[in-house]
This record gives structure tokens, sequence and C-alpha cells, in this order.
């Protein structure tokens, strides 16, 4: 592995609800920021660490089962 690569600092999340599970969950929201792509909408950025995406993976597969 090229040991130039830089891993991104932020971890961009653009649904409120997914921030707002993730913050129930303890992560900490960094920066809440205008999206570049929508102006009318909000991003929300977290410190991006493997835990984290970890626990979005997880969000993800549950999601549709919590949220129907």
């Amino acid at each position: 592995m090229n040991e130039n690569l830089k891993v991104a600092t932020w971890y961009v999340v653009r649904s409120q609800r997914l921030a707002g599970f993730l913050m129930l969950k303890g992560f900490v929201l960094k920066k809440l920021d205008i999206s570049r792509e929508d102006p009318s909408r909000n991003v929300f950025l977290f410190n991006n660490t493997k835990e984290l995406r970890d626990t979005v993976e997880l969000y993800k597969e549950f999601k549709d089962k919590i949220f129907r």
C-alpha cells in the first residue's frame, strides 16, 4: 500500500437521520456546513474513523428494516 495516501479527515453525512443516529451512538458532530451540490441542504461532518465507518455500515444494513 502506498504510504503517501492520505485518509480524508472528515466523513461527510448528507442524511440528517444518519447524523442523528451517529450522535446517539456517541460520535461527535464536528461541523455543520452547507452542501456544495445543493445549497438548500446541510452536510454533517464527523471525524473519519474506522469505528464511525463500521457504524455507518451497520446503520445501512438495518435502516430498511427500521424505517419502513
